[in-house]
């Protein structure tokens, strides 16, 4: 399959997210992930980008749908790490930031509604958005344990055992 092939699949998804149609880009992300071993460095970037900015859906993602943004986001940022140009490093950080914002609101507003499950699933991912705040990890686990969802507070637990959280 040809470059252009795997260009155009990355620039509709490009068009489609700054129409924001962003179940129209999460389908010529997938097409473009057909060819992603046959892309070059910059390209792949982009593409990891693109899948992040596409799941992420401005905010309006599920968790499922931010797992995946956020892990191609820090793709992103790994694979550009290396490179003398960080084209998209900068875009990345602003998104997950946006993204850390949003999971603290959305779990502050789950526990005003006593929501403990959703409260603590958003702040599960605000520290996977920022994994230097472990207080979040932390608080993840008391509400998975006033949710009496106790295999997933221990598997919390366990992991800040691992990280000698104190």
């Amino acid at each position: 399959i040809s470059h252009f092939t795997k260009s155009a699949a990355s620039e509709l998804a490009e068009r489609n997210i700054k129409s924001e149609d962003f179940s129209a880009a999460r389908q010529n992300i997938q097409l473009a992930e057909k060819l992603s071993n046959q892309m070059d460095a910059k390209t792949t970037v982009k593409y990891h980008y693109l899948k992040s900015v596409a799941n992420y859906a401005n905010g309006s993602s599920n968790i499922e749908e931010s797992s995946i943004a956020l892990e191609n986001l820090n793709k992103t940022i790994d694979l550009e790490s290396t490179s003398s140009t960080k084209l998209y490093t900068p875009k990345a950080k602003e998104l997950r930031i946006a993204m850390l914002n949003r999971f603290v609101d959305d779990s502050r507003r789950s526990l005003e509604q006593e929501d403990y499950k959703s409260a603590y699933i958003n702040l599960e991912m605000s520290y996977r958005v920022s994994p230097n705040d472990t207080l979040y990890l932390y608080n993840a686990a008391l509400l998975a344990t006033e949710n009496e969802d106790f295999g997933q507070a221990l598997s919390f637990y366990n992991e800040l055992i691992d990280l000698k959280f104190t």
